[in-house]
């Protein structure tokens, strides 16, 4: 049985940067008029915090996550890139090997776009989906795409005791 528009709250859907969530929203619109959604973005750090402290009902994040207690799907696969300051040597380059950079690596486990002030800095280089880059679009970085790392898989996740019909429809 289909509840009443009148007795469902807004389905809040999460996504991280990079993603664009635009064709299910459209869906969604489409099938349930009716039903409103609201959206958020938010950092990497927080994909799964949201959905597990009830912030959000649904999330589409960054995988491998952690499934204890969520339902999870994968969707689909992105393109790694290597992410350089302007003048760089990448730049001569149609796809870098990971290989050729990995001297140059930092690691960071902030936000993408802290990632890409430290990169701009000169701190070395970064290897991100290619997405997010075009997302955060920084006009004094390049970027080409990365041989021998492996693409960065995006899904949805939901907490397993939430099993709305909105969430179910979604």
């Amino acid at each position: 049985m289909v509840p009443e528009p009148s007795s469902l709250p807004a389905l809040r859907v999460a996504f991280v940067a990079g993603v664009s969530p635009g064709k299910w929203f459209h869906r969604w619109e489409e099938r349930f008029p009716e039903l409103p959604i609201t959206s958020a973005m938010v950092d990497d750090a927080e994909q799964l915090a949201v959905i597990r402290d009830g912030r959000a009902d649904i999330a589409f994040v960054r995988l491998p996550v952690d499934r204890e207690g969520l339902h999870v799907i994968p969707l689909y696969e992105e393109l790694p890139v290597v992410v350089a300051p302007k003048g760089h040597e990448i730049q001569a380059f149609d796809e870098v090997p990971l290989a050729e950079i990995e001297d140059e690596l930092f690691e960071y486990d902030g936000g993408a776009s802290e990632r890409l002030d430290l990169v701009e800095g000169g701190a070395g280089l970064a290897i991100l989906p290619m997405s997010v880059v075009r997302h955060f679009n920084r006009k004094e970085l390049r970027y080409r795409p990365v041989t021998g790392v492996a693409e960065y898989a995006v899904g949805i996740a939901w907490r397993r005791d939430n099993e709305s019909y909105a969430i179910q429809e979604f």
